[in-house]
Parts: structure tokens; sequence; C-alpha cells
């Protein structure tokens, strides 16, 4: 009997120990399955979260390109060759709402708010100006097809009185042709040949300014970056909730366009087309 002790002792232990280990595996493999389930749970928030903040990002960008752009200063001198802007836009202020559309809707307020401004500080600018000298040429042009134009319009940063119906036309087609329709209707349409403000002569460009043709020793430079950016202020004028508050698709894709303005090889496309339109 003392033989088989250790025996049954061993096999009693052998028994025990599977025993504990097969229930502690079970527990482990369904604790392993929970995990695994949390995880997978975990990452898909992780990526719900990762999309939600490139879309606050793309909307912050938006506000900001929208607050820069309209924060330009409208009348610069005639003689300098950028428009500068130093005026800092503020920080987007997060809001605890997930509704885009209330997002955009701020957005259209802050714009139109900026809009009044600087139309006030036109305002100032021209009154000075009627002070100083006698005004010449009127600040904003109106075209009419009942009218033809006999006089020069000065190739500056500056409003023009375009219906908006059209200006919107040309906007949503998101597009150069549509530019270069606008960029028609502000210079070259109802205007007599002589009085075309923009000439492309012998590969040179010159442009009215100050009572006088000048020459754009900037290769083009000067005359592409005004253009646009005066389409750039008849864009901003019309995209607003106003107008797309029932298509923030379309908001979006004018506001996309209206920043691709600034990119270097579209001026260049710009360009090109611009010269095809003034050449002699």
């Amino acid at each position: 009997m003392t033989e088989e002790e250790p025996e049954i002792e061993k096999n009693l232990k052998k028994y025990l120990s599977n025993t504990i280990n097969s229930s502690v595996n079970k527990k482990i493999f369904k604790n392993e399955a929970k995990i695994d389930e949390l995880m997978e749970k975990t990452d898909n928030i992780i990526k719900l979260l990762n999309n939600l903040n490139k879309r606050m990002e793309n909307i912050e960008l938006f506000i900001n390109n929208n607050r820069v752009s309209i924060q330009t200063n409208l009348f610069e001198n005639n003689n300098d060759y950028f428009i500068e802007n130093n005026d800092t836009p503020k920080p987007l202020q997060k809001t605890e709402s997930n509704s885009n559309i209330e997002l955009l809707k701020k957005m259209n307020d802050l714009n139109n708010n900026e809009i009044e401004n600087n139309n006030t500080e036109e305002d100032k600018t021209n009154e000075k100006k009627r002070v100083s000298k006698p005004k010449k040429q009127k600040e904003t042009i109106t075209n009419s097809q009942d009218i033809i134009i006999t006089k020069y319009n000065e190739v500056k940063v500056k409003h023009f009185d375009i219906d908006e119906k059209i200006v919107k036309k040309y906007l949503n087609m998101n597009s150069t042709n549509g530019d270069i329709q606008l960029f028609k209707k502000m210079y070259i349409e109802n205007v007599a040949k002589e009085y075309i403000p923009i000439r492309h002569i012998k590969k040179k460009f010159q442009y009215w300014i100050s009572d006088h043709m000048q020459d754009d020793d900037t290769n083009g430079e000067y005359i592409v970056s005004t253009v646009l950016k005066n389409i750039e202020l008849c864009y901003m004028k019309v995209n607003n909730m106003d107008n797309y508050g029932d298509d923030i698709d379309q908001f979006l894709k004018n506001q996309e366009h209206i920043n691709r303005l600034h990119d270097i090889k579209y001026k260049e496309k710009i360009m090109i087309l611009i010269i095809s339109n003034v050449d002699i």
C-alpha cells in the first residue's frame, strides 16, 4: 500500500491540474473573444472620429480662406504689384453642434459681415478721391447690352456690378470656361474695340491704369492676378447660404473652385485664354 500512494497522488494532481487548466483556458478564450470584439468596435469609432475630423478641417479651411480673401484690402495703390493682406484670420471656434448646415450658416453670416465692412471702407476711400481730385472714371462698371462703352475701365482690384444670376451661372461651371466668360463680361463685352483696357501686342501685355496704357513688366502676372482677384470677389458675393442653402454640395464645389483661382498652374491656363481674347 505504501508503494501505491505516490502513484495515486500523482494521478490526482494531474487530474486536478488538467481540470483547472481547462477551466482557466475556457475563461481566457471567452475573455479574448470579448477583447477582440471591443478592439474592433474601438477601431471603428476611431475611424469615424478621424473622418469627422477631416470634414471639420475642410470646413475650417473654407472659412479661413474666405476670411483671408474678403479681408484683403481692395483699394491698394495703382503701382502696387501685389495685393497684400495683413489681417490675420481669427481662429475658428468649434461648437458642440455636429450639424454641417449650422456651421455653413455661421460662415455665411461671417462673410456677409466682412463684405459690409469692406464696402464701408470702399465708400470712405471713394469720398477721399472725390475731395482730392475730380473723378474721371467710375469705380464700378455696369455692363448693359444697350450701351457701347467708349471709355477705359481701369485694370485694378475693385467690385463689378454684374447680375448675380450671370455670376452664379459662370461660378457653377467650376471651370476656366466660366471664368473667362466672366472676364469678358468685365472687360470686353459691349466695349468699343479701341477701349478694351487689356492688350497683348507682340508678346507683351499692356493695361489701362491712371489714365494711360501701362506696359506690364511682370509678363502679365499683374494683369492675371488682378483679373482673378476681381473674379474671386464676384464669386464670393454670390456663394453664400442665401443662394445655396438647399444645395450644400454645390456650395462646397464652388468654394473649392474659388480657392483654385490662386494656383500657379491655374493662372497659367487663364493667361493663355486672356491672350486669345485680347491679342492684337
